[in-house]
């Protein structure tokens, strides 16, 4: 930049001048991430300025780390995420025009609900009955092959369900009433638990004789049996 000068004043050079130019602040906003249940993907939405370049890379944990291109909306899903809180960094690389950026967001993973259902039961003493109880998911789909503490007179038992949710323990208790409560929890479902009472009633018993022919003094005995209501001595 110079000046010529007039028939007024003099010609005039200034000294040398820096023009900096500075990179602006990068635009980044993450749409809020709904909780999600175990099992479930994580997706969400980064807006971006519309004139923003460069590369975006998102990573959760040790497991989920991808680039993508930027652009003023990039979508993103993160699956087979574990319970609990998760944190996610968003990193901009920046460009010619913007800044490199990093963002932190959450997802919360939940577990899924799980219900176990059993009813009383009322039984008679060594009858071979069980207490059963039944696992499924919220839509009532069977829950299977894992284990359910089923607890009763202070011990507690770890029985695996079926194919088709199914548990059941053995009942083997003295005549009474007893009170027995159903747990299942893993790293999937949450905690549920269902209670009941189990009546123990006395078996049926039955009394059998044959009449006895004998003569005087000449050692026969009397004979009766005792068996259960199954045909089972009771000794």
């Amino acid at each position: 930049i110079s000046y010529s000068g007039d028939g007024k004043y003099n010609s005039a050079t200034p000294s040398a001048q820096n023009i900096i130019v500075v990179k602006r602040d990068s635009e980044i906003t993450v749409n809020p991430i709904d909780d999600i249940y175990v099992g479930e993907n994580a997706t969400f939405d980064i807006i971006l300025a519309p004139d923003m370049a460069g590369d975006i890379t998102v990573v959760c944990g040790d497991n989920f780390n991808e680039t993508y291109a930027a652009k003023s909306r990039v979508s993103v899903t993160i699956p087979d995420l574990s319970y609990g809180t998760k944190n996610i960094d968003i990193i901009y690389s920046g460009d010619t025009k913007y800044n490199p950026k990093t963002v932190a967001a959450t997802v919360k993973v939940i577990k899924n609900p799980a219900i176990v259902t059993g009813s009383n039961l009322v039984m008679k003493y060594n009858d071979g009955s069980a207490w059963t109880v039944t696992l499924t998911d919220a839509d009532g789909n069977a829950i299977g092959n894992v284990g359910i503490q089923i607890g009763i007179v202070g011990k507690v038992y770890t029985i695996n369900a079926d194919g088709n949710g199914v548990a059941s323990l053995p009942i083997n208790l003295k005549p009474g009433t007893y009170n027995v409560n159903a747990t299942f929890e893993n790293d999937v479902y949450k905690s549920n638990m269902v209670t009941a009472k189990i009546t123990v009633n006395k078996a049926t018993s039955k009394l059998t004789a044959k009449n006895l022919v004998m003569k005087y003094n000449d050692g026969s005995s009397w004979s009766v049996t005792l068996k259960d209501g199954t045909g089972k001595a009771i000794s």
